[in-house]
């Protein structure tokens, strides 16, 4: 091997041992970051001291008339919830199950097709792996062997508010899905649940697939409730 060869493997043995050789020592300068992100930047923590307000908090209570962003009604106290019960909890002041459905404009639909079709998309989304995509309760996940699945398709029919408590309260073998399913969402599932009775009526009924799905408005119960039923937008 030549000298100029050896001098070249020195030299990098050298290079390598100076650079390997640094790690794991310490010192009271910052360690370099190449690229910060937003790792290293100009913020507050938790009760940390502010010296931009005047009494030195960081942490500042909501401005007086603050309206909560979000419809995770869990996070936003029990006055926000009362304010509101009907549309929030399905239930009435009294704790009933209330019998209509919040109106198209309130739960941000123009009509009744586009509220079944945001259901039916949730409801496959969410409910159909147990309850399968008719609601015969014989999904995927039924199929595998997980007890308790109701069917939804001819159970005994209840009120809309009482769908839709099924929905946000944790109960037998099925968790809450309050934080994964929005308000609005929750409410176009318990609509789309009709259609899946109704659909089970039909004599030449076997999937949905199949199945002619005719849009119409929503027939429920009469009621002095708040919540106005859907209709058609003309």
């Amino acid at each position: 091997m030549s000298l100029q060869s050896l001098t070249k493997l020195a030299s990098i043995a050298l290079l390598s041992a100076a650079l390997f050789g640094c790690r794991g020592s310490e010192s009271k300068k910052p360690p370099i970051h190449l690229n910060p992100n937003m790792d290293v930047q100009e913020k507050y923590k938790a009760q940390e001291e502010s010296k931009f307000f005047a009494d030195g908090r960081t942490m500042r209570t909501p401005v007086e008339g603050t309206i909560p962003m979000g419809d995770h009604y869990a996070r936003n106290g029990a006055d926000y919830i009362k304010h509101d019960s009907a549309f929030y909890k399905g239930v009435n002041e009294k704790g009933e199950f209330v019998t209509l459905y919040p109106s198209l404009d309130k739960l941000g639909f123009k009509d009744v097709k586009s509220l079944l079709a945001r259901g039916q998309e949730r409801y496959n989304i969410f409910c159909a792996p147990c309850h399968s995509e008719t609601g015969d309760a014989l999904g995927h996940v039924a199929e595998r062997g997980f007890p308790g699945v109701v069917p939804l398709n001819n159970s005994p029919a209840k009120d809309p508010g009482y769908y839709y408590s099924k929905i946000i309260q944790e109960g037998g073998v099925m968790p809450s899905y309050a934080y994964q399913i929005k308000v609005r969402d929750r409410w176009a599932i318990v609509a789309y649940l009709k259609v899946l009775r109704d659909a089970a009526q039909d004599p030449n009924y076997k999937t949905l697939k199949s199945y002619k799905v005719v849009i119409k408005p929503l027939e429920p119960k009469k009621s002095p409730e708040e919540s106005q039923t859907p209709k058609e937008n003309k």
